[in-house]
C-alpha cells in the first residue's frame, strides 16, 4: 500500500511496528576504476532502514513498516515501482515546488569504503509533525540526527502520542512507550559534543554509533575496540551516565565486517557479521542493521525473533550469549536479525527487491530466514 499524504484520517489509522525519521535520497554513484557512473540508485538512511525492517517483518506484516518519501517533480516512476515492490506502507509526498533530494557519491580506487559525498539538490529532513497518526503510534522509531535534534524528536513524538490517545479516546495501556533507536551523525561524535550526546542518550533506548564514531567521541580519533580496556571503560562511563528513561538502555557499537558489540551496564557480547555476503557496496549497512534490529526488538513474540530465541537456547555455539542475556534474549536475537538484513543490503548498489516464494521471501535469491539460520549455525563456540 502506498499513500500520497502524510495526514492520516480516522479510517486509515492502522498498527505500525516501525518507522524512520531518516531521509530518502536518490544517489548518483561514481567509480574511478573503471570510470563509470550509476544513476538513480535508491539511497538514504530511511530507505535502507525501511527495507531491512521489511525483511524482518516478512510479507505478512509488511504493511506495519511505514515511512515517508518526499517526491519532487523529478521522481522517477521506476523508483516508485521498486519501492512499491517491498509491500510496505510508503507515504509518498509529492511536492510540485522542489526536486527530490539527490546526492553524489564518489568511490576511490582500491577501497570501496572511502566515500566522498555531496548533496546535488536541497535536502528535506523529517520531523515529528511530518508523521501521520499511525506512524506516530509506532512501536519503534529509527532516528539519525545530531544530539539536540534527537531530544526534540523524542519529546515531540511523545507529546503527539498523548494527544492522539486523548483525542481518539484510546486505552493508553495499549500503547506503551515505544523504543527509540538513535544513530548519531558522525560529525557530532567529537569530545566537544560528549555532554550533548550523554543528554540525548537519556531520551533514547538504544544509541548506536560505529566504532570510528565512538572512538572519535571518546578520544577525538581512532577506532573503539571491545578488546581495549580503556575503550571499554569509556563505554561504561557513557552507560553509567544513563541511556533511556530508566538509565538502563543499550550501547550497540557497529563494527562493520567485525560484527557488533552490545553493552549494558552489566552485560557485554560481541556478535559476528555474516561472513558469506557478497559485498558490492557497504553503503547503508549501518542504517539497515538498525532498521532490522529495531523491527525485531519491538516484535519479540513473532517469527523470526521468537524462533531465533528458541534456537539460541539449544545451540552450544550461542551458550555464552544465552547466559549473558538470560531473561532478555530478544536483544541478541534482534541483533542477529539486523545483521542478516544488512548482509542483503550490501550485496548491490541501493536496495534489493523481494521475490515471494512458497518457502518465504527471497532477497538476492535467498530466503531471509534461511540465511538467518545459517548465521546462527556458523558462529564459533566462544
Amino acid at each position: 500500500m502506498a499513500t500520497s499524504s502524510a495526514q492520516a484520517t480516522s479510517p486509515n489509522f492502522h498498527p505500525v511496528d516501525f518507522t524512520t525519521l531518516g531521509m530518502f535520497i536518490i544517489d548518483d554513484i561514481e567509480f574511478d576504476d573503471p570510470p563509470r557512473v550509476v544513476s538513480d540508485v535508491i539511497g538514504g538512511a530511511a530507505a535502507f532502514a525501511a527495507c531491512a525492517a521489511r525483511m524482518v517483518a516478512g510479507k505478512q506484516y509488511g504493511q506495519r513498516i511505514s515511512w515517508v518519501v518526499d517526491a519532487g517533480t523529478d521522481f522517477p516512476d521506476h523508483i516508485r515501482d521498486k519501492l512499491d515492490s517491498w509491500g510496505v506502507d510508503t507515504v509518498f509526498r509529492p511536492n510540485p515546488d522542489r526536486l527530490t533530494t539527490r546526492s553524489w557519491n564518489g568511490y576511490k580506487k582500491d577501497t570501496d569504503e572511502e566515500r566522498h559525498f555531496k548533496y546535488l539538490t536541497p535536502k528535506r529532513r523529517l520531523e515529528a509533525p511530518d508523521l501521520n497518526e499511525s506512524q506516530l503510534m509506532a512501536k519503534g522509531f529509527h532516528i539519525i540526527s545530531y544530539p539536540g535534534r534527537a531530544v526534540a524528536i523524542v519529546k515531540d513524538i511523545m507529546q503527539r502520542r498523548e494527544e492522539i490517545i486523548r483525542q481518539r479516546n484510546l486505552n493508553a495501556n495499549d500503547f506503551p512507550r515505544p523504543k527509540f533507536i538513535w544513530e548519531p551523525v558522525p560529525d557530532r561524535c567529537v569530545p566537544e559534543e560528549r555532554a550533548a550526546v550523554e543528554e540525548a542518550c537519556r531520551y533514547v533506548d538504544v544509541v548506536s554509533p560505529n566504532e570510528l564514531e565512538l572512538g572519535s567521541l571518546f578520544f577525538g580519533r581512532g577506532s573503539w575496540s571491545p578488546s581495549n580496556p580503556t575503550d571499554v571503560a569509556e563505554a561504561h562511563k557513557l552507560l553509567e551516565s544513563g541511556i533511556g528513561p530508566d538509565g538502563n538502555g543499550l550501547l550497540v557499537v557497529r563494527m562493520g565486517k567485525y560484527g557488533c558489540c552490545v553493552l549494558s551496564k552489566e552485560k557485554c557480547s560481541i556478535l559476528p557479521a555474516y561472513q558469506y555476503a557478497k559485498v558490492i557496496d557497504p553503503t547503508g549497512g549501518g542504517n539497515s542493521f538498525l532498521g532490522g534490529f529495531t523491527q525485531a526488538l519491538v516484535t519479540p513474540d513473532r517469527p523470526p525473533v521468537s524462533d531465533i530465541i528458541a534456537r539460541m537456547k539449544g545451540m552450544e555455539n550461542w551458550a555464552d550469549v544465552v547466559r549473558e542475556w538470560e531473561g532478555c534474549l530478544e536483544i541478541p536475537a534482534a541483533l542477529a536479525c539486523g545483521t542478516i538484513a544488512a548482509s542483503f543490503i550490501i550485496e548491490q548498489l541501493g536496495t534489493p527487491v523481494p521475490c515471494s516464494e512458497e518457502e518465504g521471501d527471497k532477497w538476492n535469491g535467498e530466503v531471509y530466514v534461511e540465511r538467518l539460520q545459517r548465521y546462527l549455525e556458523a558462529r564459533k563456540v566462544q
